[in-house]
């Protein structure tokens, strides 16, 4: 399949998709460049957009800014493009993350079109989840999509769900003591000082927490606060991961995003 030359509008319509990722707090922590001489797309993280007491590390934002290229990497198979990707290409630009060439499309990469529609589709869920188990054939599915991308998923035994709910309930306890970070949380969602943003996080978005629970309820709050939040504790085995981390949900009733915002783009 012979690819079309890659100019500014095609561009955008790659970055649009890309900015759908999730990202902790919907910071939006990603920066696009696009190279119009050879058609290549250049992915930053903004510095502007870091939390030091949340994300001390910037490994939150490391993981948003993965999940952009992953969902570019997405629609520029579905736009029939192959998209040949180079990590970390500027050893003094730690901030330059990933390179993306855009050229004909091969058959390497054609499974990825398949993942398009749920784009746009993907937001964040707050919704109490049942308890359902996971089926081992989907187990497996996921465990097998992790090593495509050169990752491993390791699914814990019970033993290891319990340590690690262990560690969240004493974190979330440490998090919830520390009044700058507090003061940043509240800065990133809308639960501190008044006034619009297009990506901040809204306050009925938030989940509810207590000390006294061994795990976090989820819940929501109707938009403006008209209606009472409904919650209720998380399922008694959630499904969490140990090696990988996940970065978004996909529920089964929508709750209203924020809106994505294609940060830094030029050309």
């Amino acid at each position: 399949m012979s690819a079309q030359p890659v100019d500014t509008a095609a561009a955008v319509s790659l970055v649009e998709d890309a900015v759908t990722a999730p990202s902790m707090h919907n910071a939006q922590p990603w920066k696009f460049v696009f190279r119009e001489g050879d058609g290549t797309i250049e992915l930053y993280g903004d510095s502007s957009r870091i939390m030091p007491q949340a994300d001390p590390d910037n490994r939150a934002l490391h993981l948003g800014c993965a999940a952009a290229l992953f969902s570019l990497r997405v629609a520029a198979v579905h736009a029939g493009w192959q998209p040949v990707v180079r990590l970390l290409p500027d050893a003094h630009d730690p901030w330059y993350l990933a390179e993306i060439r855009l050229g004909e499309l091969g058959s390497a990469e054609l499974d990825l079109a398949a993942f398009h529609p749920a784009l746009r589709r993907r937001h964040t869920s707050r919704f109490p989840f049942t308890d359902e188990e996971i089926p081992a054939a989907v187990q497996d599915g996921l465990c097998a999509e992790a090593l495509l991308e050169g990752c491993r998923l390791a699914l814990p035994d019970a033993w290891h769900i319990d340590e690690v709910l262990g560690l969240v309930h004493d974190s979330e306890y440490r998090e919830a003591t520390n009044p700058a970070l507090r003061a940043e949380t509240a800065g990133w969602t809308r639960t501190g000082a008044p006034g619009p943003s297009a990506t901040r996080a809204p306050r009925w978005a938030m989940s509810t927490w207590s000390s006294a629970s061994a795990t976090a309820p989820r819940g929501r709050r109707h938009p403006g606060g008209r209606r009472p939040r409904c919650s209720a504790s998380i399922e008694n085995r959630p499904a969490v991961d140990r090696g990988a981390a996940w970065i978004g949900t996909l529920g089964s009733r929508r709750v209203q995003p924020s809106r994505p915002r294609c940060a830094g783009f030029r050309v």
